[in-house]
């Protein structure tokens, strides 16, 4: 019962942070098109608001399940996400770019739901590993605890989320 409760109450955060979740990847041609306009400082300035709310997304999602179902302490819980969550930006972008090439060589625009489901499941992929390699080798979780947070970390941190909203993905 605790467990459905616990995600009836991920997928109402998540509902209330659909624009949170574009934070979740950095762009890099949004980077240098925000340069041509704008300051480094202001640039640095976003990206860090970016980092900290995806920060937030992915202790929300992750760093809370992970305490509970493994016992582990808020402190050493806060310093794995900051690991996991810069971790996770190489897997987001991973995913982005095997998806580019998977779906660019079949014929198709990089837009569309064909695009789009392919980046969901490719990122998915990606954050997949990521997940698995922190509950295994650094959180100790069981097994059917890492596949509980792998759920999680997949269906509610992924950046294919972004093309649902009208963002843009590198």
């Amino acid at each position: 019962m605790r467990v459905s409760r616990f995600i009836g109450a991920a997928f109402g955060l998540l509902a209330a942070s659909a624009v949170a979740v574009q934070a979740d990847t950095l762009d890099l041609s949004e980077v240098s098109r925000f340069l041509q306009r704008d300051s480094v400082f202001q640039l640095l300035g976003w990206e860090a608001l970016f980092m900290a709310v995806n920060y937030i997304v992915n202790f929300i999602f992750i760093g809370f399940a992970v305490m509970r179902l493994g016992n582990i302490a808020f402190h050493k819980m806060a310093l794995d996400i900051v690991f996991f969550t810069l971790g996770g930006q190489f897997a987001d972008h991973a995913g982005a770019i095997v998806t580019r090439i998977v779906v660019g060589s079949h014929g198709f625009e990089p837009i569309g739901w064909a695009f789009i489901a392919a980046s969901f499941a490719f990122s998915g992929v990606a954050i997949a590993v990521l997940t698995l390699l922190f509950s295994h080798w650094r959180w100790h979780l069981s097994l059917k605890a890492r596949w509980a947070v792998l759920a999680l970390a997949v269906i509610f941190t992924n950046p294919a989320y972004v093309m649902f909203s009208g963002g843009s993905q590198s």
